[in-house]
């Protein structure tokens, strides 16, 4: 579970949704997400949404927010050092 810190810095965040995963069953949503970590005072509506799983990570490399994607779109800017998990 987040210690409050992490909570608060979640909270100030834009939750960025991709359109690309809301077929998917399987696929991480922020509600479900934001419960599990115990943040149940977090608005997950918030937050743009976009048709492109890259373009919503392309906005969190920018600072505009933070997103829930599978690990192989971010690989390559996580290995140089411009994402962390």
């Amino acid at each position: 579970m987040p210690d409050r810190a992490e909570r608060e810095w979640l909270e100030g965040r834009s939750l960025n949704h991709g359109a690309v995963y809301t077929e998917d069953p399987q696929a991480p949503k922020w509600p479900q997400w934001v419960t599990a970590e115990g943040n149940e005072c977090i608005a997950t509506r918030r937050g743009s949404r976009f048709n492109r799983g890259a373009l919503a990570v392309e906005t969190v490399v920018e600072g505009a927010g933070v997103v829930l994607c599978c690990i192989a779109m971010t690989r390559q800017r996580l290995a140089a050092g411009v994402l962390t998990l």
